[in-house]
């Protein structure tokens, strides 16, 4: 998701058990003018706008120990310049998707695709074998047309039929996902081989965990954990705070925990947060560097 999907994140909902994690989509002709930069002090790799000068605007940033399961997720409608744009990220990732046929030709990782429901079952079965025959490894399926908003009820049967039409073809279903028994529930509906998350993930990134949602405070505070250990952009930090703090009652998990920050209030605290330091406290974290590993970290890395 557009601003969330972005580091910290990703690896809090790997450390509660997401297998697999899509970046952001960047548009291709952002990441081709980016430049590649090791940044040895955080051990993590760095894609920089405007040429990568010092101090150039962070487009991407990931770690080592999340590329076995992350997907780069490219914005492209044009095949050289897919081609171009996944060629620089490529050594860093675990997939990208889009312009398939070509990316498969030239790239010796994994391509994948999203696709939502066209208008009809018949027009989407054959949408997915015609992306199928490029020769990708997995097919993810919205179950809501384009027109369609979340408020819209998400439809599983067409991912069905897509699933019966790509025998042997990983299907990853998304839409209305909502919690790990949605998810399993989806798998035996459909027969997909995984589902994918998004609005949930966001709200309440341990609804990956089989035990169920842990105390929003909880979650906040490892989120907040990554984001200072990982140098996160403090305006992208708050901004999934609030997302958090914004969640459906549901996903607060035991009633949030006493210092989680839900609703209106939490919401306004963390927008009047000035700095790491005032965010830090906010969550219950000590914020004196240097930031320890956090528990998930510890758990992804053992």
């Amino acid at each position: 998701m557009v601003r969330v999907s972005t580091h910290p994140m990703r690896l809090l909902a790997a450390g509660y058990g997401a297998d697999i994690v899509y970046s952001e989509e960047l548009v291709d002709k952002r990441v081709i003018a980016s430049a590649r930069r090791v940044n040895d002090r955080l051990g993590t790799v760095d894609f920089l706008d405007k040429g990568g000068e010092q101090g150039g605007r962070l487009m991407f940033r990931t770690s080592p120990d999340e590329k076995p399961r992350l997907v780069f997720q490219l914005g492209t409608a044009e095949p050289a310049l897919a081609l171009a744009a996944a060629s620089v990220v490529a050594g860093d990732v675990a997939a990208v998707d889009d312009i398939l046929k070509t990316l498969r030709r030239n790239l010796q990782i994994p391509v994948s695709c999203k696709i939502r429901l066209l208008n009809s079952d018949h027009d989407t079965v054959e949408l997915a074998r015609r992306l199928a025959a490029c020769g990708i490894s997995a097919l993810a399926v919205h179950g809501r047309t384009t027109q369609q908003r979340p408020r819209d009820p998400a439809n599983w049967e067409p991912i069905r039929l897509v699933v019966d039409a790509l025998a042997g073809l990983p299907v990853i279903a998304n839409g209305d996902v909502m919690s790990y028994e949605d998810a399993q529930r989806v798998r035996r509906e459909t027969g997909c081989a995984a589902a994918m998350l998004a609005r949930a993930a966001m709200w309440n990134a341990s609804v990956f965990r089989p035990q169920g949602f842990l105390p929003l405070d909880v979650v906040q505070r490892e989120y907040t954990r990554l984001a200072m250990r990982w140098d996160n952009a403090l305006p992208n930090t708050k901004y999934c705070l609030k997302e958090m703090a914004d969640a459906p009652l549901s996903f607060s998990g035991r009633a949030g925990g006493p210092r989680s920050l839900a609703g209106h209030e939490g919401n306004t605290s963390i927008t009047r947060a000035r700095d790491e330091q005032q965010l830090c406290s906010l969550v219950g974290l000590r914020s004196e560097p240097p930031y320890e590993p956090s528990r998930l970290e510890l758990r992804q890395n053992s």
